[in-house]
């Protein structure tokens, strides 16, 4: 078991029950140490009046202070570089060898650290605008209007589970134990994709599209004719269809159908699927919570 290392505040406490006059053995247990690491402390205070470990103790640091700034600053300036690639440039530039491990701990001293990017959409300047134009025109919805939205999307679930990267703790040696693995089929056990819309007080029910892919046709005849149009007239005219821009959504044969049933389709800028409200639905769905209380299910 990895020895704790002694922070500051328990050598200052250490110090100040001492004063106060209380004995080794007190200290220790008040402090959750053995009597040697506090009578350490005692002899490193009254011999060298040190707090901390004394200077020189230790492996000596393989980086000076000003090169320690110029690794951060490379991390800072590229964020997507490795650390290997900074290990590399380190040792171009200085001639002294160093890994990239040597350079994650400098990184980790200044407050950077390796995590996974957060995805965004590539919006461009276009869509800002035409997502700015979107927020203009339903800046002034009250909440009254906002409930005859109906919000619908599809999503992939992949069948064999969360099809990101996952982690496992484990001891050394430990990694082929069967607890400490991960099923894994030699071509994926796939995926479905999955339809659903929800309102202010209802909800549909999940639809299941197994493969072939979505089309046009397909979007048409099981999902726009068995649960969109018969939705749109049982709130009629307090109903407004919301779908993204997906080209089984945009085709011509699907927005014809909805013109035919007079179902008011909400204009929707391109590259926005944060904005629906439904995609928070189906992270909660993915993370399994089974109690939503969404509504009835019509």
């Amino acid at each position: 078991m990895a020895r704790r290392a002694v922070t500051q505040e328990e050598v200052f406490r250490a110090l100040t029950l001492r004063r106060e006059g209380r004995p080794t053995r007190s200290i220790a247990r008040l402090l959750g140490r053995t009597q040697s690491v506090v009578q350490r402390i005692f002899n490193r205070h009254d011999t060298y009046g040190l707090t901390g470990r004394r200077p020189g103790q230790g492996r000596k640091r393989m980086t000076t202070p000003r090169e320690d700034r110029r690794i951060r600053l490379a991390a800072v300036q590229n964020p997507h570089v490795k650390a290997r690639e900074i290990a590399v440039q380190h040792t171009a530039a200085t001639n002294q060898p160093i890994s990239g491990q040597t350079i994650r701990n400098r990184l980790r001293e200044g407050g950077l650290q390796a995590r996974r990017p957060h995805k965004v959409m590539p919006l461009t300047a276009q869509h800002r605008i035409t997502r700015r134009r979107y927020a203009e025109r339903h800046i002034q919805w009250t909440l009254r209007k906002w409930r005859t939205v109906c919000f619908s999307d599809e999503t992939r679930i992949c069948l064999e589970g969360n099809d990101n990267s996952e982690r496992v703790y484990r001891r050394h040696k430990e990694r082929y134990q069967p607890s400490k693995s991960k099923k894994k089929f030699p071509y994926g056990s796939g995926s479905i994709m999955c339809w659903a819309a929800v309102g202010y007080n209802f909800r549909t029910p999940l639809v299941l599209l197994p493969p072939p892919g979505v089309t046009a046709v397909r979007y048409r005849d099981e999902i726009l004719e068995h649960y969109v149009v018969p939705l749109a007239r049982r709130y009629h005219p307090n109903f407004v269809f919301m779908q993204d821009n997906a080209r089984p959504h945009t085709a011509r044969i699907s927005m014809a159908f909805l013109e035919e049933n007079d179902v008011i389709v909400m204009a929707w800028p391109p590259m926005s699927p944060d904005l629906n409200i439904i995609e928070n639905l189906w992270a909660l769905l993915k993370k399994g919570s089974a109690s939503i209380a969404l509504g009835p299910t019509i």
